[in-house]
């Protein structure tokens, strides 16, 4: 009896230094958890100001081309909030004469650059040149890629500075 009394001591002696093991790893996962946390929050912070504070407009669209996101630019640029825009098919926002659908353009191996696009302002009713660059988003491990952000950018001023420069040119 005495030798099992032992034996169970000994082994209460055990399983109290397995569980001080146990609890120092599970508390130093922890830190480095909440450290990890901060790092992400700190990381989306930033990301959310360059994508709010942008002058150049932001969307984010599906790889059926399915807008799920803009920045406030956009939305100024085309004159809608984003729960309007959200939804709608990037097709149904710019034009393009006779060049297909944006989702038959997208490459998830490369960027792609696209000009000869114009979006309508819906408020003012003016239609402006755009120029577009997409990128694939990857978000997971396995290269996976279900979105693309492009980044829009106002060409009014370059199609105007070239316009003038051809009519400067065709008067000499």
């Amino acid at each position: 009896l005495e030798e099992k009394i032992n034996e169970l001591s000994e082994a209460k002696i055990q399983l109290e230094i397995h569980n001080e093991k146990l609890e120092l790893i599970v508390k130093q996962r922890t830190e480095d958890l909440i450290e990890t946390n901060i790092e992400l929050e700190k990381s989306n912070k930033k990301l959310s100001a360059i994508f709010d504070y942008c002058a150049d407009g932001i969307i984010t669209i599906s790889a059926d081309g399915v807008i799920l996101d803009t920045n406030p630019a956009f939305q100024r640029i085309c004159g809608l909030n984003n729960e309007e825009i959200s939804g709608k098919y990037f097709d149904q926002l710019f034009i393009n004469e006779g060049s297909g659908l944006v989702c038959n353009k997208l490459n998830p191996r490369k960027h792609i650059f696209l000009r000869d696009y114009k979006l309508r302002n819906v408020i003012t009713k003016n239609i402006m040149p755009v120029e577009i660059s997409f990128a694939p988003i990857i978000m997971s491990q396995y290269q996976e890629i279900n979105s693309y952000v492009g980044v829009i950018r106002d060409v009014t001023l370059q199609h105007e500075m070239d316009r003038l420069r051809e009519d400067f040119i065709a008067t000499l």
